[in-house]
């Protein structure tokens, strides 16, 4: 084992299972779970199933990773130093390489190879019950409104399995300058944004225009390379990923006699889809660290279209947990966290990490991590 000295910082991933059904094809359940034998020892998963050799606890796939029983020690009521940032960023070689690799792209189903964006060329045409219809180029839409903003897409349901999850800063053109533009005739209720592929997700425009959805053609400051479809991409905050319509090149505001339903990550009622928990990452298990030495674990905390109101940590198998507040966190960002924790004794520790959500949700799987200390 790698003896380490001084502060340490590990990665502790808290994110959400949320099942987006343009992140590929439906069903697929892959949210890692990683626990030792002493850790599940006594418990039971909840609404636990095997199919084909894979368990399943409330529609979420475990995978564990099962270890020699060491004696943990336990320490109740654990105390530390937490702060968050909705702000941090993921860096464009992950989100250009592991999700363009992972998925064939962000948050919408994969597209044919394709060159850079050139927005000096790709054309949007706008009509349907408006006043008056357009074509402009996607330069030209930007020269007259323009914004950047941070904002979250998260997609667990992918064949590379694993939660996949971004915060970026993209620049696009807010949708409702686009109509306004083209001005909204009055008793018109459907939005539908179509790619160049002919997809369509018809949608209520109220609900598009009080989303406030940009139509992206730059993430941390670059254009949508091909990895991502090459095109602007729809983005709508805490929506699921059907709406996120990529290569964009019509947009259509209708008259329809009924408003199509609203796609939800909730699969009937009171039971949903995208359930808050962690899985762990970038933390090779093998560090010692020093009595004394301050510890940093970081990671994210994510429920999808629902603000995570706490982060929860405990270092006695979950019979305690220690509350730290996330104030002003929203639902449009990942709430990026860090503790700091300091052992004063010699041993092998196990930290347990879980997020709870505006509605109350804890979640139902905790992130565990074990750690030496000498």
């Amino acid at each position: 084992m790698k003896k380490s000295t001084g502060a340490r910082a590990v990665s502790v991933v808290a994110g959400a299972s949320v099942l987006l059904a343009g992140c590929a094809p439906a069903a697929q359940r892959v949210e890692i779970v990683s626990a030792s034998k002493q850790a599940l020892a006594g418990k039971e998963l909840p609404a636990s199933e095997t199919v084909d050799g894979v368990t399943y606890a409330n529609g979420i796939r475990v995978e564990l990773t099962v270890r020699e029983d060491v004696p943990v020690t336990p320490v109740a009521n654990v105390t530390g130093q937490f702060r968050f940032d909705q702000n941090v960023l993921t860096p464009n070689d992950a989100i250009f390489n592991l999700f363009g690799t992972a998925v064939t792209g962000v948050c919408a189903s994969p597209v044919e190879e394709a060159g850079e964006l050139d927005p000096q060329t790709w054309y949007i045409n706008v009509g349907g019950n408006v006043k008056k219809s357009y074509t402009a180029t996607l330069a030209e839409l930007a020269e007259q409104s323009s914004e950047s903003r941070v904002l979250k897409c998260s997609c667990a349901n992918n064949p590379a399995g694993g939660s996949i999850i971004m915060n970026a800063d993209v620049t696009g053109v807010k949708l409702a300058d686009i109509i306004e533009l083209a001005g909204i005739e009055e008793g018109a209720n459907v939005l539908t944004v179509t790619s160049d592929d002919g997809y369509a997700q018809p949608m209520p425009l109220s609900y598009a225009l009080e989303q406030d959805a940009l139509l992206v053609y730059q993430i941390n400051g670059e254009n949508m390379p091909a990895e991502l479809g090459a095109g602007p991409q729809l983005w709508m905050p805490s929506s699921v990923a059907k709406y996120f319509t990529r290569r964009v090149v019509d947009i259509r505001v209708t008259k329809e006699d009924e408003v199509p339903a609203l796609l939800t990550g909730q699969a009937s009622e009171g039971e949903y889809v995208n359930r808050p928990n962690i899985g762990i990452v970038n933390y090779a298990g093998d560090e010692i660290f020093p009595v004394g030495g301050a510890i940093t674990f970081e990671g994210y905390a994510d429920d999808y279209d629902k603000a995570v109101v706490a982060v929860e940590f405990s270092l006695d198998g979950g019979k305690t947990w220690a509350t730290y507040r996330t104030r002003g966190a929203d639902s449009e960002k990942w709430v990026y966290w860090y503790f700091t924790y300091t052992p004063r004794a010699a041993g092998t520790y196990e930290l347990s990490v879980r997020a709870v959500t505006e509605n109350g949700t804890v979640s139902p799987l905790s992130s565990i991590l074990r750690f030496t200390v000498a």
